[in-house]
């Protein structure tokens, strides 16, 4: 007897179901991990790019265009963070419910991406295309669950990672859905609209954050991997036309010197063999998600001669052979090899950033790692053990949950987080001198000048370090030693505006006047809109018993900064003087 054929009806009824399903299962177990993350505290460059940023408390300013044409500036993540502003000032359980939302959004289209992928053509003879919705649904679980994840989920300011990975995902994920309709009914309003949804989402995701600009060769690669006519062959036309243009642009920039880069303390080529070691550092994560650090201790390399480089180098190397030699029988594989270096490429290459190492920027290569891992597993396993194999899976992804949720816990405080921190990179600068910070806010200065001078003993030239040593000194009192590291940081950078002023604070505070005087003055002429330094030096005028330039002062400090309240004391104060005096 023949089989009863299915209903098209039921079938797409079913499958929307389990999509449902799907979304409400990915959805309750992130915030179920993610829980315990929702009054986490501002961290790190939380401060300057949130609690201390002036564009973002006026919804207003993203009315200037020039804003949204500077994509250095990550404009539609920053618009985020105003509006989180504008409904709820500095509450962070706002800023943490919206990261979350982001995350789950993003983990939705995951699923659908690789429910999509096992659907296509060159994977329908596969035995994966009879499971796919499940695989599909373990798949998008892993980058739900995987604790590395948390640095762009929990980090409040990493909203940039997340957003920008989602449109990324979203945008491939619509690209391919415009390929398949264009190919089977050719162009009509559906194929249109998809294709214009996949490029607005793409130029979103570069306006969340920069690493986003491969989108286009995504799409080339998903087309290469996945997209091929009725005939089963693929477009190489179409291919080959496409990629020339992008290597066309890509020369064009590289041979006009605007390639990208942040900084100029390490060269190109020293970036690139320094981040060899520091992506298979990334594999290692990934792997084993253990002993997790905001601030990892590593140093650029400055030989590729050395046999951590070498060999990071070889295991690299060998990583890109096997995507190429998979590509035929194991494709989802190689699709997922070649979609962890892709996606890192920009801050994993030739263009030099100042933080070397970040585990956020793993955030849209799991989706690579998260194919690779279920392809594995299922080729590991046969047909009469798939039961063991959803075991496994559902094991590793209640560790993945725990240690994410555990994870969490360092970002709590600046103390849980900064004492991590320092206790796995107990030798670097910059984790003692936040871990200071953090003890000068509780009061505990003798604490705080242990870590400062932590920081200092491994970075001698530290600015900030030297100028919080002064500050910690004059808190307990002791104002010739706080004036010896103020003259320290002088002596790294005589331009140092905090240090200049905090010794024109003491020289007014001693009566040497004239003294104090030439420190504020050589701070206005680097910052000549500093309200406090001017409300300072309308101090020393006033204090000369020359009103009227105190007068000037105070009101010019209230026009920059109309709520300075000692600039307010000040101004009435000097011009009762100033009619008595009259």
């Amino acid at each position: 007897m023949n089989k009863k054929r299915k209903n098209p009806k039921q079938i797409t009824k079913k499958t929307f179901n389990f999509n449902l399903l799907a979304f409400l299962i990915i959805a309750v177990i992130s915030i179920l991990i993610y829980s315990n993350s929702f009054n986490c505290e501002f961290q790190f460059d939380d401060d300057c790019q949130i609690s201390e940023q002036p564009i973002i408390k006026k919804l207003d300013n993203f009315t200037n265009l020039s804003i949204w044409q500077n994509i250095n500036f990550r404009p539609l993540t920053m618009f985020t963070f105003a509006i989180n502003y504008h409904f709820h000032k500095l509450d962070v359980k706002a800023y943490h419910v919206c990261n979350l939302i982001i995350h789950i959004i993003m983990c939705w289209f995951v699923f659908l991406l690789i429910n999509l992928i096992f659907s296509l053509q060159p994977l329908k003879s596969d035995s994966f295309s009879k499971h796919k919705k499940y695989i599909a649904l373990f798949g998008a679980l892993i980058c739900v669950t995987h604790p590395i994840q948390t640095q762009a989920v929990t980090y409040i300011v990493q909203r940039m990672s997340s957003l920008a990975a989602s449109f990324y995902i979203i945008a491939i994920f619509l690209y391919a859905k415009a390929r398949l309709i264009h190919i089977e009914k050719g162009i009509n309003w559906n194929t249109i609209i998809f294709y214009i949804g996949a490029s607005i989402s793409g130029v979103f995701a570069l306006f969340s954050k920069q690493n986003a600009v491969t989108f286009p060769l995504a799409m080339l690669l998903f087309e290469l991997f996945f997209i091929r006519n009725r005939e089963n062959k693929l477009f190489k036309k179409y291919l080959i036309i496409s990629f020339s243009v992008l290597l066309l642009v890509f020369l064009a920039i590289a041979f006009s010197g605007n390639l990208p880069k942040e900084t100029e303390k390490i060269s190109r080529i020293n970036y690139l063999i320094t981040q060899f070691r520091i992506i298979v550092k990334y594999i290692q994560l990934l792997i084993l998600p253990v002993h997790q650090n905001l601030d990892y201790n590593f140093f650029a390399s400055t030989t590729f001669w050395n046999l951590k480089e070498i060999g990071s180098f070889l295991i690299i190397l060998s990583l890109l052979i096997s995507g190429v030699l998979l590509f035929r029988k194991q494709r989802v594989l190689s699709f997922g090899i070649f979609w962890f270096f892709l996606t890192l490429s920009l801050e994993s290459s030739i263009f030099p950033i100042s933080g070397i190492i970040y585990e956020h920027r793993l955030y849209l290569p799991m989706v690579g790692f998260s194919l690779c891992l279920i392809t594995i597993l299922w080729r590991l396993f046969s047909n009469k053990r798939k039961s063991i194999m959803f075991i496994l899976l559902m094991i590793i992804i209640f560790s993945y949950g725990y240690a994410t949720f555990n994870r969490n816990k360092v970002w709590k405080t600046r103390y849980t987080l900064w004492s991590d921190v320092v206790k796995k990179s107990p030798n670097k600068a910059r984790p003692n001198y936040n871990l200071g910070n953090v003890w000068t806010r509780a009061g505990k200065h003798d604490i705080a000048i242990k870590y400062y001078n932590r920081a200092v003993k491994t970075k001698p030239d530290f600015e900030d370090a030297l100028n919080n040593l002064g500050n910690a000194w004059k808190s307990k009192g002791n104002i010739e030693k706080a004036s010896e590291y103020y003259n320290k940081v002088l002596e790294v950078n005589p331009n140092y505006t905090q240090a200049l002023n905090n010794l024109g604070v003491i020289s007014s505070n001693k009566g040497e006047l004239d003294k104090a005087k030439e420190y504020y003055e050589k701070v206005l002429e680097i910052k000549p809109n500093d309200a406090e330094v001017i409300n300072n030096l309308g101090i020393v005028w006033a204090r000369k018993r020359q009103f009227d330039k105190a007068v000037d002062c105070f009101n010019r400090a209230l026009e920059i900064q109309p709520d300075l309240q000692n600039a307010k004391k000040n101004l009435k104060i000097a011009s009762q003087e100033k009619k008595q005096l009259e």
